[in-house]
């Protein structure tokens, strides 16, 4: 089976090398040159646009950063439906709205192109992969979803139909930048207190009250705030700040459709805004 991967970034790259160690037909697509040249070196044949990968792959995983970019990829002049060969299949990795799921899937519909949501998350690794992956959509689709990602894969979630695996990862994501939060604030209240914040890190991690990314978290924090006052400023958490807003922001969006609150979402997002954008 030739398979395609188009986004090399953070879980990417990763994942494409991964697919790369098992020995893929692998062809590759990214705007930055220094991933492509890696992902070279260890077999993979560069695409030179989304179009033309879509004409000799039968599988492609899409890893890109945002909304914008899918539709770019999907639909843009040299992108994948204008191009695809009869029964390609797309599995979308990319945390983006459900909206814009189903809006690809009707799109890909008409270019004979099916589509399975498969939102990626980090996990425990097993054999060296480390990747749980959350798939939406028919069966069969599936099925071939979880070959394609199976060399990165310490677990596989089939979701349920067409968009679950996203409404999944934002459910996830908003469990995560709430811990991500709680953990800053309890920085600076132990700091604010006088209380050490590494041995809040053995509290935790003993007790059974911290997940693994809350104690990472806390663990980042420790040295940062040796020898201060407060947490307000944690730099290392500026990388996921915009990431944050922007699944934050997609979960409110899914709840406004159904006309519900998500009242955890809504603080999360304004702590965001308080504690780390300073707004």
């Amino acid at each position: 089976m030739k398979s395609g991967f188009i986004g090399l970034g953070n879980i990417g790259k990763p994942i494409a090398q991964c697919m790369a160690r098992a020995g893929r037909d692998l062809s590759v697509y990214d705007l930055a040159e220094v991933p492509l040249a890696e992902l070279k070196a260890m077999g993979a044949k560069i695409a030179d646009s989304p179009g033309q990968m879509a004409r000799s792959v039968h599988v492609i995983g899409i890893c890109v950063r945002n909304d914008d970019d899918v539709h770019q990829v999907m639909s843009g002049q040299d992108g994948i439906l204008a191009n695809a060969r009869t029964g390609l299949l797309v599995v979308l990795h990319s945390t983006v709205k459900l909206s814009l799921v189903k809006e690809i899937a009707a799109q890909a519909v008409k270019a004979g192109v099916r589509v399975v949501d498969g939102p990626v998350s980090r996990g425990q690794s097993v054999d060296g992969a480390n990747f749980v992956f959350m798939l939406g959509g028919e069966p069969d689709d599936v099925a071939e979803a979880r070959d394609f990602v199976k060399p990165a894969t310490c677990k596989i979630v089939h979701a349920g139909p067409l968009g679950t695996g996203m409404v999944l990862k934002l459910c996830n994501n908003n469990l995560t930048y709430l811990g991500v939060v709680a953990v800053h604030d309890a920085l600076r209240l132990a700091g604010i207190g006088g209380a050490d914040p590494a041995a809040l890190a053995e509290v935790i991690s003993a007790n059974g009250v911290g997940s693994g990314n809350m104690i990472a978290t806390l663990s980042k924090g420790v040295t940062h705030l040796s020898g201060k006052s407060n947490g307000h400023d944690l730099p290392e958490l500026e990388p996921l700040i915009g990431l944050a807003e922007k699944d934050l922001d997609n979960a409110r969006a899914l709840a406004g459709e159904r006309g519900i609150t998500l009242p955890s979402v809504e603080m999360t997002r304004q702590a965001i805004a308080t504690s780390f954008r300073g707004e």
